[in-house]
């Protein structure tokens, strides 16, 4: 295997040069599990069949896991174990099977596209000028008749001779390459019988000007030839468009940011930022790192990271994020995290493995259209023994004609361009895909279940009221579950945080996932959750009902959720929190009953708020007190019988989103949640699924 020479930044450089750790840095993330993953820019693929051979080229080397190819973008997803197989062996056989590939940076497809772009305009103008001159040639043919002498039809085909020469050395030269290169890997790819029907009809037509009889088919190549450049050129369009969304999420952060060092204001660069750091951000400018905001107020445009076209004000300790635009006054934020670690970035990385994950319908589309070109030839080759037999003059074009008419190109480029078109629009709408692999399966659904807080409801809930069992006041009981939740991101948490006192220390804490959390202050140990959580201490005895409130004291409304703080000998308060219904939940739920979809309401409340809420929504059946291993049996017992959608956004949904046959994660989901979900509601509208 030789080294390959990619080209960076218009210098050619061995593919080793990618295998330093600095280098890497730029473009390659580290998993959990050890193994690398990144994704590479790949030139000189021309149809489905060019996906498959390099698939079957790198998929077998060692340490490689996973390597997915996208037509429509020309990116695939490569992970791989770096200590097995350097990335400049990938690169190395990639460039041996007739293809080049560099790793993909921000800017680096719009600089190729471009470069593309011009490369076929070039094609495309010169085809074109060529069909008309070999067309304006030919027609004196047609008009004169008998009247032409045989001196001056014989210029004509020789200029029509000649600049098809051109044609086909410049424009067509590229499919007779790629059809050269497929044979010579013994791979049958569309460009085989377009170049057999090119070097025939020209090989004919030059054989018939030789010999001085016979017909000529000049302005029919350059035609076929100006026409498919069409089509390669409109493909090119649209895998400019489909990327668009990707690269305008690479660029949205600035390369530079004002870092105020002890009131000094010093401009770095947005990678180099760190958390701790405190940033200026001024009227206009982009926020170039996620922080929480240190500014008594700031109004800023989310559009890039949610969709929303207004503004949205925020106040001082909230959470803001890389891409965001300033458009208010000047403000300062304290850094949490910059470069690959923002959620701009988490989003961008969602995105970028949508468009490589590569759906059951594109490979079964890519071997249609290989066995459809072998039969296409073994068609030719029959129709041409019968036509020898039954009309031999007619031989050559009836078999051109064949090979012409059935050019499969469209067969294999029609899945995954449509694919790319759907994740865009999905993209401009705030749906965000990180798989495309079950897309089928919307269309397919027979259930769609929701989770409750967070995905039903805003996932703000407010404290309402807080009814206490012992002599410990209200107040106190506030301050220690504010302290329980004080590191704790499930929306609940944050009904809490104006009631924490920075005094009140909480160790030990363990929080459990869909039930509660736990930990020691003072020497006491409490638990605070839902109530099997919290009534688990060893000295309460756990009962389906828990206990009830004193004499005069309002019961939990229906559309409340009730938290319990408990040690370990007593119940001590019970809270009450309401969280408001989204705007459009009863409206999506109303969509899907109308296409005769089942719904479902899968929640950890109390059963009375959880069948509440679902018959406030619309929604067919509810089941309440459910741990995430409860919400995962249920699903699966929707799924005996049909496809199911899940919708949620905790990281107790994180499970049940991962199993079902398509998930959405609310935008303002867990993280873990979105990594497992195959769509992200971005600006968290319901009405989208539907």
């Amino acid at each position: 295997m030789v080294s390959s020479a990619t080209d960076v930044g218009g210098i050619k450089t061995s593919s080793g040069f990618f295998d330093r750790g600095d280098i890497q840095q730029k473009f390659v993330r580290s998993r959990s599990d050890g193994k690398a993953q990144t994704t590479l820019l790949l030139s000189g693929i021309r149809c489905g069949g060019c996906v498959n051979k390099l698939h079957r080229a790198v998929r077998p080397l060692t340490g490689i896991s996973e390597f997915d190819i996208n037509y429509t973008t020309h990116r695939a997803r490569l992970t791989w174990d770096a200590s097995l197989t350097p990335l400049s062996t990938i690169l190395d056989t990639i460039h041996d099977s007739g293809f080049d590939a560099q790793p993909f940076v921000a800017g680096s497809r719009e600089q190729s596209l471009r470069a593309e772009n011009r490369r076929a305009l070039r094609r495309l103008g010169i085809a074109g000028l060529g069909t008309m001159q070999v067309m304006m040639l030919a027609a004196g043919g047609y008009f004169a008749g008998d009247s032409m002498s045989a001196e001056i039809e014989r210029l004509l085909l020789w200029c029509s001779l000649l600049v098809t020469t051109v044609v086909i050395a410049f424009c067509g030269r590229l499919f007779i390459v790629n059809a050269i290169n497929s044979l010579l890997h013994r791979n049958l790819g569309m460009d085989v019988p377009v170049t057999l029907a090119i070097v025939a009809a020209y090989g004919a037509s030059l054989l018939h000007v030789l010999s001085a009889q016979g017909e000529t088919y000049f302005e029919s190549v350059c035609m076929f030839i100006f026409f498919l450049l069409c089509g390669r050129y409109l493909e090119l369009r649209a895998r400019m468009r489909a990327g668009r969304h990707i690269d305008n999420l690479a660029s949205a952060v600035p390369q530079m940011a004002r870092r105020l060092d002890h009131g000094t204001v010093n401009l770095v660069t947005a990678e180099s930022l760190i958390a701790g750091d405190t940033v200026l951000v001024k009227p206009g400018e982009t926020v170039p790192a996620d922080g929480s905001l240190c500014s008594p107020s700031a109004l800023l445009d989310e559009s890039m990271l949610t969709g929303e076209s207004e503004p949205v004000k925020h106040l001082a300790g909230a959470a803001v994020y890389a891409g965001s635009i300033n458009a208010g006054n000047p403000i300062e934020l304290t850094v949490r995290a910059a470069g690959t670690a923002t959620r701009l970035a988490a989003i961008r990385h969602l995105a970028e493995q949508a468009e490589t994950s590569r759906p059951v319908e594109t490979p079964v589309a890519d071997r249609i259209a290989s066995w459809f070109v072998a039969a296409v030839l073994i068609a030719a080759l029959l129709v041409g023994g019968f036509w020898t037999i039954y009309d031999s003059a007619r031989v050559f074009e009836v078999m051109l004609a064949i090979l012409v008419v059935s050019c499969p190109c469209a067969l294999s480029l029609a899945t995954p361009a449509a694919l790319t078109a759907a994740i865009g629009r999905l993209g401009e709408l705030g749906v965000l895909l990180s798989s495309s692999r079950s897309l089928d399966q919307l269309a397919a659904a027979s259930h769609v279940l929701f989770d409750k807080t967070g995905t039903l409801t805003e996932g703000q809930p407010q404290l309402s009221e807080t009814h206490p069992f012992t002599d410990l006041p209200a107040s106190e009981c506030r301050r220690i579950a504010a302290a329980l939740e004080r590191h704790v991101t499930h929306p609940i948490a944050y009904a809490f945080a104006e009631h924490d006192d920075p005094e009140i220390k909480a160790d030990n804490l363990t929080q459990v996932i869909g039930a509660g959390v736990s930990g020691d202050i003072g020497g006491v140990h409490y638990r605070l959750g839902n109530y099997l959580f919290a009534a688990a201490a060893d000295s309460i005895t756990r009962s389906a009902q828990p206990p009830s409130i004193d004499a005069g004291q309002s019961g939990p409304g229906d559309s409340q959720t009730v938290v319990w703080l408990t040690t370990a000998e007593t119940v001590l308060c019970r809270f009450e929190l309401n969280d408001r219904l989204r705007q459009g939940a009863p409206k999506a739920v109303s969509a899907l009953r109308a296409r005769n979809i089942h719904t479902a309401l899968l929640s950890g409340d109390e059963k009375n708020i959880t069948q509440t809420t679902a018959t406030r929504c619309g929604i067919d059946s509810a089941t309440g007190r459910l741990t995430p291993e409860g919400k995962l049996e249920a699903l699966r017992e929707f799924q005996a019988s049909g496809s199911t959608i899940m919708a949620g956004d905790g990281i107790n949904d994180a499970a049940v989103l991962a199993a079902a046959d398509f998930s959405f994660a609310m935008g303002q989901a867990a993280d873990l949640s979105k990594t497992r979900a195959d769509a992200v509601l971005l600006n968290n509208e319901l009405e989208l699924i539907p």
